[in-house]
């Protein structure tokens, strides 16, 4: 929420400008707090910037709707919009990330990077040790009882999201 309240006070050329220039983790973090409106006005910079497409690789959409925000703001603005749900956590959309830039800046063409991230999304899983079960109970994934009883009976679930369980 911190990170949220900085972007709000940061205007939309400043922000696309520094995205920009920052490296692919500062990317990530940022365009993971975005609001739809913030995620429009950065399109609408990228655009101001000579872009045609935006090129999304957001935590996975099981867990995240970061993605739909910049579909949306991409189909108003008209622009392009390539995404790749990773259908896991942080490493591998960074890995993704960079490894999909490095090929565009060797040339490649965008069908070859899309069929080689998705290779390492194939392979990729995530396992998450949530410490706290009403978290997944305000997200809808638990129901506020079995969140409780976990937790009175101490039972602390081993998460695994990949492609296999879309993200979820």
């Amino acid at each position: 929420r911190s990170i949220q309240r900085v972007l709000r006070e940061v205007d939309n050329s400043t922000l696309a400008v520094a995205l920009k220039g920052s490296n692919e983790q500062v990317k990530e973090i940022v365009l993971n707090n975005v609001s739809k409106r913030l995620a429009e006005m950065v399109v609408e910079e990228i655009q101001f910037m000579g872009y045609d497409t935006v090129f999304c690789v957001p935590i996975c959409s099981g867990l995240s709707s970061t993605h739909n925000a910049f579909r949306l703001a991409c189909e108003d603005a008209g622009l392009n919009f390539i995404f790749i749900d990773t259908h896991v956590t942080a490493e591998v959309e960074f890995h993704c990330v960079t490894q999909a830039k490095r090929m565009y800046e060797e040339g490649k063409s965008m069908e070859y990077i899309i069929e080689k991230v998705n290779e390492v999304i194939a392979s990729a899983s995530t396992y998450l040790l949530p410490v706290n079960l009403m978290h997944l109970a305000r997200g809808g994934r638990l129901t506020p009882m079995a969140a409780r009883l976990a937790g009175l009976l101490k039972i602390q679930p081993v998460l695994l999201i990949n492609k296999t369980t879309n993200g979820k």
